[in-house]
């Protein structure tokens, strides 16, 4: 059963023209004057105890301004709270498909020769300034903070000589850093390349697996071999070598291998020249394997 309004119980509220105003948003400026009080306090006065039970018990005690105030308020504070939420899952949604975004990347076929970059030489063979060097004999570039190009040194190129064939990993092997990685084919023999970084595979180098040559005669660009995406990479590169490290490490792997071969091998490189097309055409296939093993690490 429905309570009876408050003009039920207050007919001198009946002659105040504001009160029957039901979307009035605020009391009348009138209402709370002295006179308009007094009139209240003497309805209220002359009210029953029952019936002043249910006008103060009743679903409708508000008056119609307070009621509305009061609903704008819930819903106001109801719409602020959904949109704090809403903005809340908008930016767990973009953390999620940032997260899960794919590996796999594309391959730019572009050498990593920076512009304006002038080729160094140590003991002979080509050393660049923007590359990491692995003992082993293998580079990486860092393209992104998470995707790195891998290949071979102009050493490594030197030794290998002329490439029969090369075997890739396949995209999406993981491979760690200083594990076996490439392995090179020639004349009978193999030779195996380490990784420089750690991370997967998400790319290989499909011209210098058709061209072998490439690796040779550009080994720091057309000739490079896989892409890996690594996410640790930063602290894969502190274990490379770099700029006067790297040139005093390649004088000194130079050293060792004059030491290695003939004096009769032709042509010897002369520190801030290029070193020769092959310094290992000589060498039998044995000697050259054993060669790779003791400078790739393998």
């Amino acid at each position: 059963m429905r309570s009876p309004s408050p003009a039920a119980y207050f007919p001198q509220l009946l002659i105040w023209s504001p009160y029957r105003m039901r979307e009035t948003a605020c009391p009348p400026p009138r209402l709370f004057r002295a006179p308009c009080l007094q009139r209240i306090f003497n309805s209220i006065a002359r009210l029953s105890t029952q019936n002043l039970r249910i006008l103060l018990t009743g679903p409708r005690i508000a008056l119609p301004f307070c009621r509305r105030t009061r609903h704008e308020r819930q819903r106001r504070t109801s719409m602020t709270a959904l949109l704090v939420l809403a903005t809340f899952a908008v930016f767990l949604l973009i953390d999620y498909l940032h997260g899960k975004k794919p590996a796999v990347e594309q391959v730019a076929r572009k050498a990593p020769f920076a512009p304006g970059l002038r080729p160094a030489f140590a003991g002979g063979f080509e050393v660049r300034s923007n590359l990491r060097y692995h003992p082993g004999h293998t580079w990486a570039l860092g393209e992104s903070p998470n995707f790195v190009r891998v290949g071979v040194d102009d050493f490594a190129a030197k030794l290998i000589g002329k490439p029969d064939e090369i075997a890739l990993p396949k995209r999406g092997q993981w491979v760690r850093q200083g594990q076996k990685l490439f392995t090179i084919m020639r004349n009978g023999g193999r030779a195996e390349l380490v990784s420089p970084i750690e991370g997967e595979v998400t790319g290989l180098n499909e011209a210098v697996l058709k061209d072998p040559a490439l690796l040779t005669r550009d080994p720091y660009g057309e000739g490079w071999l896989v892409t890996v995406h690594a996410p640790d990479a930063q602290t894969n590169f502190r274990n490379l070598l770099s700029g006067t490290l790297a040139r005093r490490w390649m004088e000194e792997a130079a050293a060792r291998l004059r030491m290695s071969i003939s004096a009769t091998a032709g042509a010897t490189a002369q520190d801030g020249g290029l070193a020769m097309a092959s310094i290992t055409e000589h060498l039998t296939g044995n000697e050259w394997e054993k060669l790779t093993r003791e400078f790739f690490l393998t």
